[in-house]
C-alpha cells in the first residue's frame, strides 16, 4: 500500500506539474498563477488588459520586422531601413523593431503624460535617439539627449545629426546616477538598449568603464533655467538617477514618466524614492503588461501638485 500510495503521489505530482506547465504557457492561466504566486503589481481592474495589450505590440513589432534591411554598414555600426524610415543601430542588435513599436504605442504616454508644445525636456536613457526624436515631433523646444553606452552615442550621434546641427537636442554621453563616478557598463551583444551600469541581463558581457554624472550636474553645466519633462528608462538605475536629481525636482518640479520594466519591485519603491527626494508628487500607472515573470505597469507617471493654500 505505501509503494502504491507512493507511485499516486507521484503520479498526481506529475500531472499537476504537467497541468501548470501548459498554464505558463497559455496567457490567461499564466496571468491566474502570477497574481496567485504574488508577481503582480498592477490594479486587478487593469490586469485584462494585459494580454491585449501585449499581443498588440507583439503583432506590430512583427509587421515592422517584416519591412527592416540593412542599407549601409559603417564598421561596427548598421544603418536599418525600416518602415520607410532609416536608423543607424549597433552592429549585431536586433532591437529596433521592438522600439519603434513602443515609440508608436506612445508607451511613455501611456500613463497620460508625456511632451508638451515647448517643453525641455531630459531623455534619460537616450540608447539610440527614437524619443528624442519622438519628444522633438510632439513639440519639444529642446531636449538633453542622456546616454552612457559607447556604441548607442555613435548611433544616437548619426542619427541626430540635423537636431544637433540646428540647436535643438544637446547629448551628454554620460549615465545618470546619484554621484560623479566611473561604472563598469554590461553590454548584451543583440539588444545594445539593455546596455547597464546597474544589472546584468542574460548574455550581457564586460564592456568599458563609462562616466556617471547626477541630473543636477548636468542641469547646472548647461546652465538650464527651465525642465519641463524627464523621461527616464536607464536599465535599473532610476534610483540613483532620481536621488541625483533632488535639485532639479525641488527647484522646477518637472513632470515625470519612468520605465517600471526592469527590477519587480520598481512598482513599490520607485514612487517611494520619489517622495524621498521631492515631495507632493501623485502618481499615475500606465497599462498592465505581462513581462513574462511579472504583471507590472509599462511606465508610471509623476505630477508635482502644488500644496493647497489656506484662506
Amino acid at each position: 500500500m505505501n509503494s502504491e500510495a507512493s507511485i499516486l503521489a507521484i503520479a498526481a505530482l506529475l500531472v499537476l506539474t504537467t497541468l501548470a506547465a501548459v498554464a505558463w504557457f497559455v496567457h490567461p492561466f499564466r496571468i491566474v498563477l502570477l497574481i496567485l504566486f504574488g508577481r503582480n503589481h498592477c490594479q486587478l481592474s487593469d490586469v485584462c488588459t494585459a494580454p491585449r495589450y501585449w499581443a498588440k505590440r507583439l503583432k506590430l513589432r512583427a509587421d515592422l520586422a517584416r519591412s527592416a534591411r540593412i542599407v549601409e554598414e559603417d564598421g561596427e555600426v548598421v544603418r536599418w531601413e525600416i518602415a520607410g524610415e532609416r536608423y543607424w543601430l549597433a552592429r549585431g542588435s536586433r532591437i529596433l523593431p521592438g522600439m519603434l513599436a513602443d515609440q508608436q504605442l506612445d508607451v511613455y504616454e501611456a500613463a497620460g503624460g508625456g511632451v508638451r508644445p515647448g517643453d525641455v525636456v531630459l531623455d534619460c536613457g537616450a540608447s539610440i535617439g527614437l524619443y528624442t526624436l519622438h519628444a522633438l515631433a510632439k513639440g519639444a523646444a529642446h531636449v538633453v539627449a542622456i546616454e552612457l553606452s559607447p556604441r548607442n552615442l555613435e548611433c544616437l550621434r548619426r542619427n541626430l545629426a540635423a537636431e544637433l546641427q540646428a540647436g535643438r537636442v544637446t547629448i551628454v554621453p554620460k549615465g545618470v546616477w546619484d554621484k560623479e563616478d566611473a561604472l563598469p557598463l554590461r553590454m548584451q551583444p543583440e539588444n545594445s538598449a539593455a546596455d547597464s551600469v546597474a544589472l546584468s541581463y542574460r548574455g550581457s558581457r564586460q564592456g568599458p568603464k563609462v562616466p556617471v554624472t547626477t541630473l543636477d550636474a548636468i542641469v547646472r553645466e548647461l546652465a538650464l533655467q527651465r525642465v519641463d519633462y524627464i523621461k527616464m528608462d536607464v536599465e535599473g538605475a532610476e534610483r540613483e538617477a532620481l536621488r541625483g536629481a533632488a535639485e532639479t525636482l525641488r527647484r522646477f518640479h518637472p513632470r515625470l514618466t519612468i520605465a517600471m520594466e526592469h527590477r519587480f519591485e520598481d512598482p513599490r519603491d520607485i514612487p517611494k524614492v520619489v517622495a524621498e527626494v521631492c515631495g507632493g508628487y501623485r502618481a499615475q500607472r500606465g497599462p498592465c503588461v505581462d513581462m513574462g515573470n511579472a504583471l507590472r505597469p509599462v511606465v508610471m507617471d509623476f505630477q508635482w501638485t502644488p500644496p493647497a493654500t489656506s484662506g
